[in-house]
């Protein structure tokens, strides 16, 4: 494997665990004592994975990004009962940002629909966060530094609301049976709830599953073509 080669594989791990996370533990700074302040939440992600939040101003860690919006978040893969030291983990830095875009904020409401009965209030606001590099930890000899410009895609074609809502709507709506068939794991009630260039996101109540295309998509035909393998891949 090529160095250009290794260091793609690090930057779509680096993905794969940003799109399948569903809380991070966010280190911010307190503005009184400089102190670190670590605090769990839920995270989603914009189209080109960077970290997404939905967050109380009445919050310690809120009140700490008013002060200093600079961050650290910790991400682990799922250990799924094996030794959680041996599984990989990102620590990420970055600057957190409001988050205004309808589309992000919709991605993040998709994934974790209870949130919407408390979005509307008016403490709660949608936020970002900017990614600047992360810190990999994959295995033993695995620990590298992964920058941000190997991490973000370009991915135009999906970054109005519409061009995503619009593949979700007929999967969910068609192309039930399918959805039904990629969730697996004995959930009768899985829903796609995102889209990207490197696969898809399903959603079961509090179940959440990640699947992954075999190629990058560049438009939505990809989109597509993908999908049809992945169905006929669980099939058989």
């Amino acid at each position: 494997m090529t160095e250009s080669d290794d260091e793609l594989e690090r930057a779509m791990e680096v993905q794969n665990l940003l799109r399948s996370a569903t809380t991070a533990s966010m280190a911010t700074f307190r503005p009184d004592e400089k102190e670190p302040y670590c605090s769990l939440m839920l995270m989603a992600t914009d189209m080109q994975a960077n970290p997404v939040f939905l967050l109380s101003d009445l919050a310690i860690h809120t009140q700490n990004l008013k002060s200093n919006p600079r961050v650290s978040l910790l991400i682990a893969a799922n250990s799924d009962g094996e030794d959680p030291l041996t599984q990989a983990r990102i620590s990420v830095q970055g600057v957190v940002a409001p988050a205004l875009d309808t589309h992000i904020q919709n991605r993040f409401l998709r994934r974790y629909p209870s949130t919407a009965d408390y979005a509307s209030f008016s403490d709660f606001n949608f936020y970002q966060l900017i990614l600047e590099r992360v810190h990999l930890v994959a295995g033993f000899g695995r620990i590298n530094w992964v920058d941000k410009d190997r991490l973000l895609n370009r991915a135009l074609f999906l970054e109005k609301d519409e061009a995503e809502t619009d593949v979700l709507e007929h999967m969910n709506t068609d192309h039930v049976d399918a959805v039904q068939l990629l969730g697996g794991e004995n959930l009768n009630n899985w829903e796609m709830c995102g889209i990207d260039p490197e696969g898809a996101d399903l959603r079961s109540d509090w179940h959440h599953k990640r699947i992954l295309f075999e190629d990058s998509a560049t438009n939505t035909d990809d989109i597509r073509t993908q999908l049809i393998q992945l169905v006929e891949k669980a099939r058989n």
